[in-house]
C-alpha cells in the first residue's frame, strides 16, 4: 500500500492525503514492531502471561503481518508455560520438615553457674581448710 501511495505525484489532489497515510502506516508499523520486540523479550525471559495477554490489544492486531508474528509468540509462550508447569508438577517442592522437638531446659544459666534446681548441685563438696 505504501508503494502505491508513493506513486501519487506531488501536484495531485490526493498527494497530501497519501503522504499522511504513509506517515500513519509507518508509525503504526514501528509501534507494532516495538510491541512485538517487547513481547519477544518477555517470552525469552519466561514472562508468558504478558505474551498471552497481547491478544487483547486490538490496535496491535490490526496488521496481518503482526497478527501472524504474535500468534507464533503466543503458541511458543503456551508451550513453554506448559513445560514449566509440567516440570513443577514433576518435582514438587518438598513439604516443610516437622519442627524439631523443644530442647530441654538448660541446667545452667548464662553465667555458667549451676541453677538451684540442678541435679549436680554441690552438696558435699570438700572445702580446702
Amino acid at each position: 500500500a505504501i508503494a502505491d501511495a508513493k506513486k501519487i505525484l506531488p501536484g495531485s489532489q490526493a498527494y497530501e492525503e497519501a503522504q499522511a497515510k504513509i506517515k500513519k502506516w509507518q508509525e503504526d508499523w514501528a509501534a507494532a514492531e516495538a510491541k512485538y520486540n517487547e513481547l519477544k523479550q518477555a517470552l525469552d525471559e519466561g514472562r508468558w502471561d504478558k505474551v498471552v495477554r497481547a491478544t487483547v490489544d486490538p490496535k496491535f492486531l490490526e496488521q496481518r503481518y503482526w497478527q501472524d508474528k504474535v500468534k507464533q509468540l503466543i503458541e511458543e509462550a503456551q508451550k513453554q508455560k506448559a513445560a514449566a508447569d509440567a516440570e513443577a508438577n514433576k518435582n514438587p517442592t518438598a513439604p516443610p520438615e516437622a519442627p524439631l522437638p523443644p530442647k530441654p531446659p538448660s541446667d545452667s544459666n548464662s553465667s555458667g553457674k549451676l541453677s538451684p534446681n540442678s541435679k549436680e548441685e554441690i552438696q558435699d563438696k570438700p572445702t580446702n581448710q
